[in-house]
């Protein structure tokens, strides 16, 4: 699937995913306020610390991990949200989302929320990876959510 970034002549293979659907800096600042007010000063801190952690090479492998997986995601769509490879991938987008926070079921299942309602994170996965992917991937970890909180 080609990549939907702003790059010109994009199709993945010589894309740089350190920085293809990367937030604005403004952009950032207004997801750190937001973050701020809705988790406190010390889970932001905490992930910033993690992020600088990573350095530029650990965030551009988990940029290009991000694309592996919504590629996989994407491209077994029409298998439905409940497809072994599809959840086995949702797996896979839990566990990287932790890389950067603590994220628990809860939390994940309000992200899968904001990947569809926020007009930016709809905007950057519209642009990554086709107009339907949005609904589809909070339908896939909401599905995930359902399926991990029956089992413990």
């Amino acid at each position: 699937m080609a990549c939907k970034c702003d790059q010109s002549n994009c199709d993945q293979s010589n894309c740089d995913q350190s920085t293809c659907g990367q937030l604005t800096e403004e952009q950032q600042v207004q997801y750190r306020a937001e973050a701020v007010d809705k988790y406190g000063k010390s889970v932001v801190e905490d992930s910033q610390k993690r992020i600088d952690a990573l350095g530029k090479e650990g965030i551009a492998d988990l940029q290009a991990l991000w694309f592996e997986i919504c590629n996989v995601i994407y491209e077994r769509r029409d298998y439905g949200v409940a497809d072994k490879f599809v959840q086995e991938q949702a797996g896979k987008l839990h566990q990287w989302v932790n890389n950067f926070w603590d994220c628990d079921i809860v939390a994940f299942k309000g992200l899968g929320r904001t990947y569809n309602s926020s007009a930016d994170f709809r905007a950057n996965i519209i642009r990554q990876f086709g107009g339907e992917m949005p609904a589809f991937l909070e339908k896939v970890i909401s599905h995930y959510c359902a399926e991990a909180s029956k089992n413990h």
